[in-house]
């Protein structure tokens, strides 16, 4: 194709030097840029590990590799009605590479949901995602039918998360302890570089895990997902293999305009989050640093996902004691994109519905108090200023709506 990056070395070294001859200052190097460091520690304080329900309460440990697999068979033990567990498949060294796929299948809802998909720790040593996914599913799965964006998110929708895409990285130094996490899988290979290239014909050896990954997607119907990642804090969106100006994602405004939502909600709690990389807190991913072989750009080019990366901590091993501060800051947000998976882009002022049965407009859509909603020619007024700042699914109609409260 055209847009084979050939040259792909010699096109950074001459972006760099043209930065600094320039005199623009430099944005920082992404945490998988090449040649990868292994100077992944945490901040030097303890990374505390849990073997059992009890240490894992106060959510101020990660888990041994067998407590996690724990962790996910008791999600759905204790909520079969929402909760199945799904073996994506196994590593190199044969551990399980899992996944929940969350929903509530006995409400009355559209006949057909639509599917997003979170997953982390392709990086094995990038633990932030791994840890706030496992609180994720514990959330989703206790406020079922308390909060009520919850329980129209999982009546509305099926949500699959994966923690741990990378165990063998993950658990290096044995099922005990993460503390000797690396990048690499079992085989030393970067599984974000590993992904077949959708922009040049490079054969390559996909790793297991990977393979395991493109098979799964294969059989579902994934519209939206992300790829976790720490070591930034920023929002990372296609294209991954080019700058903006060499090719810009067809959806860039859409993603954008995502991107300062997750942004912005987080910020509300702690104000100087996502500022490492650019005072935004979002980046097209070739603006900061070009790659290929990456899952972002083959789930958007082969699998007709929008999938993007979110950079979530700039220090790859969170320590204990500062986990339940990243929870309280990005726990929104993680769950308010899950949402957006509810009104793709489409026609300008025009979304979709779930179903695909007929349009739906909102209007003022993001509202401080009163919407209108139209569906099927009918138009339907609703208040929202008793109800918090979020995304939020409406049921109008026999179809569900989202409506952003700000």
């Amino acid at each position: 194709m055209t847009f084979c990056l050939r040259y792909r070395f010699s096109l950074i070294a001459a972006y760099l030097l043209l930065s600094v001859c320039s005199g623009k200052a430099q944005l920082p190097l992404r945490p998988d840029a090449f040649p990868p460091s292994e100077s992944s520690a945490s901040t030097g304080k303890a990374l505390l590990m849990a073997d059992d329900s009890a240490s894992m309460a106060d959510w101020m440990h990660y888990p041994t590799y067998e407590h996690y697999v724990a962790m996910m068979q008791r999600f759905e033990r204790r909520h079969p009605a929402l909760c199945r567990l799904d073996t994506i498949g196994t590593s190199v060294n044969g551990r399980l590479i899992l996944c929940v796929r969350l929903s509530d299948d006995n409400a009355a809802t559209v006949a057909e949901k639509p599917q997003v998909f979170y997953s982390a720790a392709i990086h094995g040593d990038e633990l932030v995602g791994f840890h706030l996914m496992l609180h994720l599913i514990d959330t989703l799965l206790q406020a079922y039918g308390v909060s009520p964006q919850i329980t129209a998110l999982l009546a509305s929708t099926e949500v699959y998360i994966n923690p741990l895409a990378n165990p063998d990285g993950t658990y290096y130094g044995g099922n005990g302890t993460v503390g000797l996490s690396r990048r690499y899988n079992a085989r030393g290979v970067d599984l974000n570089r590993n992904y077949p290239d959708p922009f040049a014909a490079t054969a390559k050896n996909i790793e297991p895990e990977n393979q395991a990954m493109i098979d799964y997607v294969s059989v579902h119907r994934f519209r939206l997902s992300a790829n976790l990642h720490s070591g930034s804090e920023v929002m990372n969106y296609p294209w991954d293999s080019f700058t903006s100006a060499q090719r810009s994602h067809p959806d860039a405004d859409w993603w954008v305009a995502v991107s300062k939502r997750f942004v912005d909600t987080c910020r509300r709690e702690s104000p100087a989050m996502f500022t490492d990389v650019v005072n935004s807190g979002y980046i097209a991913g070739g603006d900061w640093y070009v790659i290929t072989g990456g899952r972002q750009d083959y789930m958007n080019y082969c699998h007709d996902m929008l999938e993007m990366t979110m950079e979530l901590s700039s220090v790859k091993k969170v320590a204990s004691g500062d986990l339940p501060r990243y929870w309280r800051s990005q726990r929104q947000a993680l769950i308010n994109y899950l949402c957006e998976v509810h009104a793709l882009p489409v026609a300008a002022g025009v979304c979709s519905s779930v179903a695909g049965r007929g349009s739906w407009r909102a209007y003022p859509n993001p509202t401080r108090g009163p919407v209108t909603v139209e569906t099927d020619g009918r138009a339907v007024l609703l208040d929202l200023s008793g109800h918090p700042a979020g995304i939020h699914l409406l049921r109008v109609d026999g179809r569900w709506v989202r409506v952003i409260k700000l």
